[in-house]
């Protein structure tokens, strides 16, 4: 190894830095950001779901969150405003985010959501698989 380009006459000649942390873009990176999102999620009350360590599920009283999350980028579904609003800005404190919107922004225009469209008896049965699958 060899000192940083333009740091030499900091530090004596054969001598390298040790890093104390991880740097954004080393292999070990993403493993260590993982760490810490996964702390911050613990702390706030959300737990990692069993057979996915990426889901992670909150339940308080009646308000109910899911987050999905891929390397650094977050989905974030709930039945609770208040609850959303909190969590995010929980992460703030910790994190410098970026809100994109709400989750119809993340979809090509020609997909569209249907609030109004009711859940046949097969879907309603799917979702509730998935959700005792969460519990």
């Amino acid at each position: 190894m060899l000192q940083p380009p333009g740091l030499e006459h900091l530090f004596n000649p054969g001598k390298v830095l040790r890093l104390k942390r991880q740097v954004y873009g080393l292999s070990q990176s993403g493993r260590v950001f993982y760490k810490l999102l996964a702390a911050t999620m613990c702390d706030f009350g959300f737990k990692s779901v069993t057979d996915d360590d990426c889901v992670w599920r909150l339940k308080r009283c009646d308000s109910e969150s899911i987050m999905a999350t891929v390397v650094d980028d977050m989905i974030q579904v709930t039945n609770d405003d208040a609850l959303l609003k909190e969590f995010n800005d929980f992460l703030r404190s910790r994190f410098t985010i970026t809100d994109n919107g709400g989750f119809h922004q993340a979809m090509p225009d020609e997909v569209q959501l249907d609030r109004s469209a009711s859940v046949s008896d097969a879907d309603a049965e799917r979702i509730h698989c998935v959700r005792e699958g969460l519990g």
